[in-house]
């Protein structure tokens, strides 16, 4: 610890321990300037500029618990005022510079799911302000590389946490093939946090976005990489009920998508996944699915279906594993189809059944 009379403040291997004993928080070195030591007495921790170099925050939920460690640190500062009243706690920076650093989520109460962590993160924060249990900033302009080995070039978002809600305002992601604009929130209660894909609400919107196929295949390794999508939507519900509203997609090999979509138990191993649309207008080509998605489409496409040409699609359907129900009218090169249609049990072709009509 090295103070200064004139109230600078750097201090080295700073280690703050959990409730497990286990590392919550580290850094390597900490400088910083202090507007007030009297403050400080007084639970009103001012600061300057903060730099925080090489630290580590580790976001662990232990077996058996529903929060994850750094919620139950930051309740150690709430003094029992309403949800989201402040409390007598005050710890604010006019500037965090960060530099190299890394954060881990852990949920050890899902074994079969992988860590996830961010790492080489730098960049700044304005207004920094954890005022009880609430906690609001300015992100500028921070980088890192995720778990799945995407580099974020930039993000930029005005950041709020209470214990009814969480935001991400004027947001913006960038990495060196792709860039999203958007406005998000969670809305919960605290307990909320235990079933978080089922019990969170989302409400989002993606006022633009261009999105790489190559960034995709980091998430969906069947990607192609040879095309780019640029959309807007809303976006409403939970993680396992998730509405994709008023869709409006073009790729730059001229696909078009518009339309709503429902996506069902995507993240639920045990339940049964489905799809449900309303398509407006989906238009593509053979060359064009076959690059989308080269190992499944690709593979499986028959040759005469390029005979099709252009074609586009509209109407209503409902998939899962083992169905496909749908009502389309299709307009191709060689003619126009109107179909109402079931499929069942398509995916064990010898018992598959079909009934409808076109």
């Amino acid at each position: 610890v090295d103070l200064s009379f004139l109230g600078s403040i750097q201090l080295k291997n700073i280690l703050i321990r959990n409730h497990h004993s286990d590392t919550l928080i580290y850094v390597n070195n900490l400088s910083s300037s202090i507007f007030s030591y009297r403050n400080i007495v007084n639970n009103k921790m001012e600061f300057g500029e903060i730099s925080l170099e090489d630290f580590e925050l580790h976001l662990t939920t232990y077996k058996g618990e529903d929060d994850d460690a750094l919620n139950v640190f930051v309740d150690k500062f709430d003094d029992g005022t309403g949800s989201d009243e402040p409390s007598g706690f005050l710890l604010t920076s006019s500037e965090l510079d960060f530099e190299n650093g890394y954060v881990e989520i852990e949920d050890q109460n899902e074994p079969d799911e992988k860590t996830i962590f961010f790492k080489n993160i730098s960049g700044e924060v304005e207004n920094f302000k954890l005022e009880g249990p609430n906690v609001y900033a300015n992100i500028h302009e921070i980088s890192f590389i995720d778990d799945r080995n995407i580099e974020v070039e930039k993000l930029t978002t005005d950041f709020t946490y209470t214990k009814s809600h969480m935001k991400f305002l004027h947001t913006s992601l960038q990495t060196k093939t792709s860039l999203i604009r958007a406005e998000v929130n969670f809305n919960y209660n605290r307990e909320d946090f235990s079933d978080f894909n089922n019990k969170v609400n989302i409400d989002a919107s993606v006022s633009n976005a261009d999105i790489s196929l190559e960034d995709l295949q980091k998430f969906y390794s069947e990607f192609g990489d040879l095309d780019m999508l640029h959309f807007s939507t809303k976006i409403t519900g939970t993680f396992n009920d998730l509405n994709f509203q008023n869709v409006a997609l073009r790729s730059d090999r001229k696909a078009l998508i518009y339309g709503s979509f429902n996506f069902k138990n995507v993240f639920e191993k045990d339940s049964v996944f489905s799809f449900n649309s309303d398509l407006l207008n989906f238009t593509s080509d053979y060359q064009h699915l076959k690059t989308t998605l080269p190992g499944i489409l690709g593979k499986n496409l028959p040759p005469s279906f390029e005979n099709l040409g252009r074609f586009s699609i509209s109407g209503k359907s409902f998939y899962t594993k083992n169905l496909l129900d749908a009502q389309l009218r299709i307009n191709t090169d060689l003619g126009s189809a109107i179909t109402d249609l079931e499929l069942s049990n398509f995916n064990q072709i010898e018992k598959a059944s079909y009934r409808g009509y076109v």
